[in-house]
């Protein structure tokens, strides 16, 4: 199934906040979600071959789509471990599967996240930003939801979430 968009949801509660501020964010649009908590992504490893999981099927949308959205919670200043596993992942990209590296190159990347801070981390967007210029991505900035520690997203949080996914063209 191809789509033009395709987010990839990295939380451990797949109905947690990010996924409340990523669903407002693409309110608007027929996105194709990956929530890896339903997915087996292994560890990258470069001494062994890897078991069959989920990732050549996540890769292949990533690849049949324009535009790319990764969703993550911020887990001790940084995106959440299942993401990271997807991250580290990639690297096949630069090694086994070169061709679907290339063909990377042009997408339109995004970045939605949640904490109970108003403000991300400094330097977090920088492994996402930093990845896209590698593989010839452009990173697009993203949007983060502010939660109240144990709250849900505030209904202001949801409406300027919806406004970035009406400017963003989702």
């Amino acid at each position: 199934m191809s789509s033009e968009t395709i987010a990839i949801l990295g939380s451990s509660r797949r109905e947690g906040n990010t996924a409340k501020v990523l669903q407002a964010v693409l309110e608007n649009s027929s996105t194709q979600l990956f929530d890896l908590h339903l997915h087996t992504i292994h560890h990258y490893d470069y001494a062994r071959p890897l078991p069959e999981d989920d990732f050549l099927t996540i890769a292949e949308a990533m690849v049949a789509s324009r535009k790319i959205v990764f969703a993550t919670p911020v887990y001790w200043y940084s995106m959440s471990g299942r993401l990271k596993v997807f991250f580290d992942r990639m690297t096949e990209f630069i090694t086994d599967r070169k061709p679907m590296g290339r063909a990377l190159a042009g997408k339109d990347v995004y970045l939605v996240t949640s904490s109970s801070e108003a403000q991300l981390p400094a330097g977090f967007e920088s492994p996402f930003a930093a990845t896209c210029e590698y593989m010839g991505m452009h990173f697009r900035g993203g949007f983060h939801g502010w939660c109240a520690k144990n709250n849900e997203p505030p209904p202001e949080v949801l409406a300027a979430a919806r406004a970035f996914g009406l400017a963003a063209g989702f």
